[in-house]
């Protein structure tokens, strides 16, 4: 049986990154049904703090409420943030996210929730947002595409936060299409795109010069979750 146009798309990115080799209708049944590599819960984050602090960013990592609402107070005290916006999403609520915020006097809104949520995205000072996987070998976040994940949060505040789940680990690129062939598996398919975020905004005019920040966040924050994370006093 041949490929679907879909299998071909995955099967061409996948060679291109230089994972495989031949033409595509020798791609094997197996190859294409591979799941992702992801790392164990377990593993160590020191080569995506390596990563992220070579592109001028940072990561944390929490393993109780106490962690969570640290971190988060040096980053608001950091950068002047009274305004925030979230993704409605699980993982930010069971890690406390509002009531952290709101002890430091910060407004948060729901971005989903709210007609205009691409304004009030741009109002605020602080984006957070939970992330489908993020790339070890490159620091890079991967960013499912939806209505009530809206891409405005990661890239329209100046200061982006990630939450990671250490389940969600991908070992290096090679993984990459391999885990949107496990999307497109699922009952709701492919999103209708997907946003890959190495680092803060970097952009270079004429003569080279790089400025931080013009089309997206000057400060991007990773905090991993360790695996005995727990909510405490919530």
């Amino acid at each position: 049986m041949g490929l679907t146009d879909r299998q071909k798309m995955l099967s061409a990115i996948e060679r291109s990154l230089g994972s495989m080799s031949g033409e595509q209708d020798q791609i094997s049944p197996d190859e294409i049904s591979s799941p992702p590599e992801w790392l164990a819960d377990d593993a160590p984050w020191d080569e995506v703090k390596n990563e992220l602090e070579m592109l001028g960013d940072r990561l944390h990592v929490a393993e109780h409420t106490g962690d969570m609402r640290r971190i988060l107070g040096d980053i608001v005290r950091e950068h002047n943030v009274s305004l925030a916006v979230r993704w409605e999403h699980p993982l930010l609520e069971r890690v406390g996210i509002d009531r952290i915020l709101r002890e430091l006097g910060v407004k948060i809104n729901i971005s989903s929730r709210e007609e205009d949520w691409k304004q009030r995205s741009a109002k605020a000072q602080l984006g957070i947002t939970a992330v489908d996987a993020i790339i070890m070998e490159s620091g890079t976040l991967v960013l499912r595409a939806s209505k009530e994940w809206g891409r405005s949060t990661s890239l329209l505040p100046p200061v982006h936060v990630a939450i990671v789940r250490p389940d969600q680990r991908l070992r290096d690129l090679d993984s990459l299409p391999r885990l949107c062939r496990s999307w497109a598996r699922e009952p709701r398919g492919l999103p209708s795109a997907v946003t890959l975020i190495t680092g803060h905004s970097r952009t270079a005019d004429i003569e080279l010069t790089l400025v931080s920040g013009v089309h997206g966040p000057g400060m991007v924050y990773v905090i991993g979750l360790s695996p005995g994370y727990h909510a405490d006093d919530l």
